[in-house]
């Protein structure tokens, strides 16, 4: 089977199916980075991937390590592991990134528990998961966590829930499926090259207008991430 393709960026664009969803998850893990990293911190990226956040870890004077279940293609994944099975040692790590990882993992209070183990007291784990999104990275695609859940599951795992919010609203939603559905109908090649080129950008251009009027006005009942920031416990040195 071949590998599936992997973000290597969080600079949305209205020429891609995932808009919404890379705009919500950068703005938010640009500013916990920013807000959280500290020179000479150690900063380890589950489920890293491409490593999109490598530059700004690095950038604001930390050492940033990569763990995933697979190297990727500069080959500069540190550790091949799962996100349940760390070689780290206990309490050595400052922060922790995780995005978009825990629906790949089948037991996420396991996952979680594990990253509480490698931060050090007080240490934070920047943690997303998608709620209403497609199948992606199949088959190894397990489960979608509500905003409640993940809080009952952080707190299973040890920590206390800093942050929670949710991106997206129903319009995102609805554009974001909508997009999937017909480019998942037209078939491979040219011509489905062609047509997302002329239809997507205008597609997301009037979802986004639209989200933008009536954003306040909508129950947000339904949507496309959970955000959250998460403190490790204290513990005696």
């Amino acid at each position: 089977m071949t590998p599936p393709s992997r973000r290597s960026t969080y600079r949305p664009s209205l020429l891609r199916s995932d808009y919404f969803v890379v705009r919500a998850l950068g703005g938010f893990i640009e500013r916990a980075l920013c807000d959280h990293v500290r020179p000479g911190m150690l900063v380890v990226d589950v489920g890293c991937g491409e490593q999109p956040w490598r530059p700004l870890v690095e950038t604001l004077g930390a050492r940033y390590l990569g763990a995933d279940v697979r190297q990727n293609a500069a080959g500069s994944v540190v550790f091949r592991c799962a996100a349940d099975a760390l070689p780290l040692r206990h309490r050595s790590v400052g922060l922790v990134l995780c995005t978009e990882v825990v629906e790949h993992v089948p037991d996420p209070t396991r996952a979680l528990a594990e990253l509480a183990r490698v931060l050090r007291p007080e240490g934070l784990a920047v943690v997303t998961t998608p709620f209403l999104y497609p199948l992606h990275e199949e088959p190894w695609d397990f489960q979608r966590l509500t905003r409640y859940q993940l809080a009952r599951t952080a707190a299973a795992a040890g920590f206390t829930v800093e942050h929670l919010s949710t991106a997206g609203n129903e319009i995102e939603v609805l554009a974001t499926l909508w997009d999937r559905l017909w480019s998942n109908a037209i078939p491979p090649g040219l011509a489905r090259t062609g047509a997302l080129a002329l239809l997507r950008p205008p597609a997301n251009f009037a979802a986004w207008l639209i989200s933008g009027l009536a954003g306040r006005a909508l129950p947000r009942r339904a949507y496309l991430s959970n955000l959250a920031l998460l403190r490790a416990p204290a513990r005696p040195a």
